[in-house]
């Protein structure tokens, strides 16, 4: 029999012990790591989950704003409606009536579009509110026997039933309606002292220009599709000569019959207390000079009724004042 060595068994021993404080460093590393593995994947897990929270919420908000702002343009559908109610009233010529009810829906969209250009948003509540408007306007008209008969011989002619009429036709007004309030609105924050019919021709004027270069190619398309007539005069224009006799910030004061002698002389109120008349216009779209005392020629449509008036522009001509 073999002698046993027990140093042999000594270092026998020392390396099982070795072996086994391997094993076990090896298993306790290995632990450390799942469990910082673990660590890491709850951070990103929460992380995720914390973004898909933000995303679902974000997408909600986005999305009463979305739907309560989302409403065609230059849409089919609305001229026609537009066009047959308006051809329907036998009130203008064939060529007048295509003329204004096509201009009419443009400025509607024109109005909308720059709203939403502006950065006007709209809340649902805010839609709503409009919408109800409308229809409360609706049932109050439909008192009127007249006119209710009147309604319901243009649904007839339009082959619409009354709630494909609200839906189709004065839902999207009230929405368009309402961006355009809203952006006047926020104007007058920063325009206080401006008249109220100043600043929405101003606004429609720019909103008009807006469309007009951002669409002109299907605005075109529509004006042939529709045979819209050009415009050879202009419509219920009032034409107003006179003299400038004030300017103030971004409007200016015309009086008839008002001469260089009183202008002289007199102070602006004094000389629309004797001629008893007056009107602001305002300055915004002028691209001409204008100065106190040239006298011109105003072509307008709109009046506040006011003293002295105030009115919208739609033309002006200087002249010759000798």
């Amino acid at each position: 029999m073999n002698k046993i060595n027990f140093e042999d068994l000594s270092n026998l021993t020392k390396s099982k012990e070795k072996v086994v404080t391997n094993v076990l460093r090896h298993i306790e590393n290995q632990t450390t790591k799942k469990d910082k593995s673990k660590w890491g994947y709850g951070i990103l897990t929460l992380f995720v989950t914390g973004c898909m929270i933000l995303f679902i919420f974000t997408q909600i908000i986005d999305s009463r704003n979305h739907t309560a702002n989302e409403v065609p343009i230059l849409e089919k559908n609305n001229f026609d409606i537009n066009l047959k109610l308006q051809l329907q009233q036998n009130t203008l010529s064939k060529d007048e009536s295509k003329y204004k009810a096509f201009y009419d829906s443009l400025q509607l969209d024109a109005n909308y579009a720059y709203a939403l250009n502006k950065g006007v948003v709209l809340t649902e509540n805010e839609v709503n509110k409009k919408e109800e408007e409308f229809l409360r306007n609706l049932e109050e008209l439909k008192q009127d026997p007249k006119w209710r008969e009147e309604f319901r011989e243009s649904l007839k002619f339009l082959k619409l039933t009354e709630q494909q009429m609200i839906d189709q036709y004065i839902k999207p007004q009230a929405i368009k309606t309402a961006a355009f309030d809203q952006l006047i609105s926020n104007h007058y924050k920063q325009h206080k002292d401006a008249y109220e019919l100043h600043v929405k021709t101003s606004l429609e004027q720019d909103a008009m220009n807006y469309l007009s270069e951002k669409y002109s190619k299907k605005i075109a398309n529509l004006q042939a599709k529709y045979n819209i007539p050009k415009k050879t005069k202009e419509l219920g224009n009032f034409l107003k000569i006179g003299l400038v006799v004030a300017i103030e910030d971004d409007r200016f004061l015309v009086v008839n019959n008002a001469s260089d002698e009183e202008l002289a002389q007199l102070s602006s109120d004094r000389i629309v207390k004797k001629h008893k008349n007056g009107t602001w216009f305002p300055m915004h779209h002028v691209k001409q000079k204008i100065r106190i005392g040239d006298k011109v020629q105003v072509s307008y449509n709109r009046i506040q009724d006011t003293f002295p008036e105030v009115a919208n522009l739609v033309s002006i001509k200087l002249l010759n004042n000798k």
